[in-house]
C-alpha cells in the first residue's frame, strides 16, 4: 500500500510540473505578442507622425504691424483696434488722408505676417479681383475684424455685415447660416458702421444721404494689333475691360478705376488710360477731385487700378470717369463713367 501511495504522490506532481510549464509557456508567448504587438505600434506611430505634422500649417499668435509711428496688433488671427480713434487714425486725420497706396502697403504687412491669414490669401483671389485689395487683406479669412469693443464680420458673398460685442467669431459665422444670436446686429454693407457705433457710444449720429452703393460703369473694347506690317498682314484682336466702381464694404468704402487686359499673344502693348474724379464725403465737409494719367504695358495680361477714394467714411456724392486707348489702334478708345 505504501508504494502505490508513493507511485501515486509522485505520479501527481509530474502532472503539476507539466502543468506549471504549461502556464508559464502560454504567459511567455503572451508576453512576447504584447512585445511584439508594442514594437508594430511605435513603428507604425513614427510613420505616421511626420505626415501628419507636415501637414499642419503653424502661425504665430500675436504680432505687430508697425505703420505710420504707430504699432497695430493682430491677436488671435485677426487685426485687433483698441478704438475707433485707433481704427481712424490709421486713414489719417480730418484734414489729411493717408495715400491710398500707403494703405495698400499697410494691407500688405498684414498679409504677410504669419499670426493671421487673410480673407484674399485664404480665398485665393484672381488678380482682377483688386477692388478687395486693402478690405480683403485686413479681416481674416472669415472677413473678421475688431473695432474697438465690436467683433465684425463682413460677408462679401451677400453685401452683409454682422457684429457684435458679447458673441464670438463662431457665433458670426453661424449669423452667416442663419442662425441669428439676440445679440448680433446685422446691416447692409452700404451701412457705415463707424457712425453706428459712435452714435451707440456717444450718441452722436449723421443723417446725411448715402451715396449709390457698389454703382458700376463696366465696358468692353476689342482692339486689332498688328503683329506683321503689309504686305504680311498679320493681326491679332485683344480685349479691354474698363470698370469704375464706388465700392462699399461698412467699414471701408472706395471710388476706383480699373482695366484688365485679355491675352495678348506673341506682343506687348501699350494702354493709355485717364480717370478724373470727385467726390465729397458724408457728414464732414471734406472733398476731393483730381485727374490721372496711367500708362502701362500689357505683355500678354495686365490688371491696372488707379484708387480715387479710400477711406473709412462713406461718400455722400461722387463722379468719376475712365478713358483708355492704344497707340496701336488710333481713333479706337472706351470711356465708362457714374455718378451720383
Amino acid at each position: 500500500m505504501s508504494t502505490c501511495r508513493w507511485l501515486d504522490t509522485k505520479h501527481i506532481a509530474s502532472n503539476i510540473s507539466l502543468l506549471i510549464l504549461y502556464k508559464m509557456k502560454k504567459i511567455i508567448l503572451a508576453i512576447f505578442s504584447i512585445a511584439i504587438f508594442s514594437i508594430s505600434c511605435n513603428k507604425a506611430k513614427k510613420t505616421l507622425e511626420p505626415s501628419a505634422t507636415k501637414s499642419i500649417k503653424r502661425r504665430k499668435l500675436e504680432d505687430n504691424i508697425p505703420f505710420n509711428g504707430h504699432t497695430y496688433r493682430i491677436i488671435n488671427g485677426m487685426l485687433e483696434f483698441t478704438s475707433i480713434d485707433e481704427y481712424e487714425n490709421l486713414f489719417g486725420t480730418e484734414t489729411t488722408d493717408v495715400s491710398p497706396e500707403s494703405l495698400q502697403s499697410f494691407a500688405n504687412l498684414v498679409k504677410a505676417s504669419s499670426a493671421m491669414q487673410t480673407y484674399w490669401e485664404y480665398h485665393n483671389l484672381p488678380a482682377d479681383s483688386i477692388q478687395y485689395s486693402f478690405i480683403g487683406n485686413i479681416v481674416n479669412h472669415n472677413g473678421v475684424i475688431r473695432i474697438d469693443d465690436y467683433l465684425i464680420l463682413l460677408d462679401f458673398d451677400h453685401n452683409k455685415a454682422f457684429m457684435t460685442i458679447t458673441n464670438s467669431e463662431q457665433g458670426l459665422l453661424q449669423a452667416v447660416s442663419g442662425d441669428i444670436a439676440t445679440d448680433i446686429e446685422v446691416h447692409g454693407m452700404e451701412e457705415d458702421l463707424i457712425d453706428i457705433i459712435i452714435y451707440a457710444k456717444k450718441g452722436i449720429f449723421c443723417k446725411e444721404r448715402y451715396a449709390t452703393k457698389n454703382h458700376d460703369g463696366l465696358g468692353m473694347l476689342t482692339l486689332s494689333q498688328t503683329l506683321l506690317p503689309p504686305p504680311n498682314n498679320v493681326y491679332v484682336n485683344n480685349s479691354l475691360n474698363s470698370e469704375v466702381r464706388y465700392g462699399v464694404y461698412a467699414i471701408y468704402y472706395e471710388l476706383f478705376s480699373k482695366v484688365v487686359v485679355a491675352p495678348v499673344p506673341y506682343a506687348t502693348e501699350y494702354y493709355t488710360f485717364v480717370t478724373s474724379y470727385s467726390w465729397a464725403r458724408r457728414c464732414s465737409s471734406k472733398t476731393g477731385g483730381w485727374t490721372y494719367t496711367d500708362d502701362f504695358t500689357a505683355s500678354p495680361t495686365d490688371t491696372e487700378k488707379r484708387t480715387c477714394y479710400s477711406n473709412l467714411r462713406a461718400l455722400k456724392h461722387y463722379s468719376i470717369n475712365q478713358t483708355c486707348t492704344s497707340p496701336s489702334a488710333p481713333g479706337s478708345s472706351i470711356t465708362v463713367n457714374i455718378a451720383d
